[in-house]
């Protein structure tokens, strides 16, 4: 095992060794790194597909965009492909700048066997210098931004993170510095022969220090525990309607104060079909979310919201030339629960008095679209729509819809054979 390891180690040092001395004669190992513009990373690009020849295993680099949100391969040879997404870490209101972070996977090509993690180090050493420089041309060199890697691949507790430094900088040291913590990682005896996989990852995060600043400067303020006194004053909401599991019809809405007096019936019908077109529209249709507004204290809402009824009550009042109410449900209810291909189901009372009163159609079909509604207590010529019906049964009981017998526990299971 410690003879793998040091032959390892041997062709790691004579590569970067052979690389060195393959500088030109003037150039220096701490000559200072000129960062790349986007006149300059073509440049880069294009040497680099020129002496894609001299490079091991038929190595191409291909040069990326910043805003591109699908894979793109950036790095391909005889063994993997490498693939960047970018994906945004945090949008920004007040600077132009915004935190961003990138994905970095690698894939095994088909016809290849796997390959070692450690026999890669050398590939990830000039795949990701090459996208680092690559992503300093998207940045503007007079800002300053924080960067860091994490890499990740299953076996590993914790991702390894390598220490974050300016993005203006040579990308080479943080490269290094991360690979250097992957070698360590590697060479204890469960991870010598540890393959790459699917699960292989790098993060790459990139931080805007004015934006990290300016949450220093203003942090989040802590919402202070405000006083309770009980008893001082009344919700007058509550009073008006005091079930949270109903919508109550109103008398109307806006500048049409009365336009839904002696409509409980059809609006509320109207209400629970927007509510099912809510839900098998796997929530596109969001009327029913702007229509439960109807008793908003804010006026633009409330007027949104009767609109949308309205809408609806004038396309089946005009299907069925119906008048200005009031309806007879045993009349009306056939007509509507063909046209919206519905069931109604009519609840009455409320605690250990409450029943299902009537059912349109009276045979029970799961083919048809539920709505429920509520005759409360003393009104018999009033009804409105339960929003939520397992909100109904937990504060005021189940009924089983087939032999109509009463649960005190909503949540008791209960075995009908319709």
């Amino acid at each position: 095992m410690e003879e793998k390891i040091l032959e390892h180690y041997r062709n790691w040092l004579k590569f970067r060794e052979q690389r060195q001395n393959n500088l030109p004669p003037n150039t220096e190992q701490n000559v200072q790194v000129t960062l790349p513009t986007p006149e300059t990373a073509d440049e880069d690009v294009e040497m680099a597909a020129d002496n894609s020849e001299n490079l091991p295993n038929n190595e191409t680099f291909s040069k990326f965009p910043v805003d591109s949100h699908n894979a793109v391969k950036v790095f391909e040879n005889d063994q993997i492909e490498i693939y960047i997404k970018k994906t945004f870490h945090q949008r920004q209101v007040k600077f132009r700048i915004q935190d961003s972070m990138f994905h970095i996977k690698v894939k095994t090509k088909e016809n290849s066997a796997k390959p070692l993690l450690f026999d890669l180090l050398e590939v990830f050493e000039r795949a990701f210098t090459y996208i680092l420089k690559n992503l300093q041309s998207f940045y503007n060199s007079e800002d300053t931004n924080e960067m860091y890697l994490t890499l990740f691949q299953d076996n590993m507790i914790n991702g390894l993170n390598s220490p974050a430094v300016k993005l203006q900088d040579d990308p080479k040291e943080v490269v290094d510095n991360i690979l250097d913590m992957l070698y360590r990682f590697l060479i204890s005896e469960k991870n010598i022969d540890l393959e790459i996989n699917d699960t292989f990852t790098v993060y790459i995060h990139v931080l805007s220090i004015d934006h990290m600043e300016f949450r220093k400067r203003n942090p989040i303020k802590k919402q202070k525990n405000k006083r309770k006194k009980y008893g001082a004053r009344r919700n007058k909401v509550l009073e008006k309607r005091p079930f949270y599991w109903e919508i109550e019809i109103p008398e109307g809405y806006g500048h049409f104060p009365n336009i839904f007096t002696n409509k409980c019936l059809l609006v509320s019908i109207v209400l629970g079909h927007l509510q099912n077109e809510f839900y098998r529209s796997n929530k596109l249709d969001k009327r029913i979310i702007y229509a439960q507004n109807i008793h908003s204290k804010i006026r633009s809402k409330q007027i949104h919201a009767g609109n949308i009824i309205q809408k609806e009550v004038l396309k089946v009042s005009k299907e069925f030339d119906l008048s200005s109410g009031p309806f007879e449900i045993s009349k009306l209810a056939s007509q509507l629960c063909t046209f919206y291909k519905c069931q109604l189901f009519v609840f009455n009372g409320l605690g250990h008095k409450m029943c299902l009163k009537s059912t349109y159609p009276s045979q029970i079909d799961n083919s048809l679209e539920p709505i429920y509604l509520f005759e409360p207590p003393n009104e018999d010529n009033h009804i409105s729509f339960i929003r939520s019906i397992s909100s109904f049964f937990k504060a005021n009981g189940r009924i089983c819809f087939y032999c109509k017998r009463y649960f005190r526990n909503s949540s008791f299971i209960h075995r009908c054979i319709p």
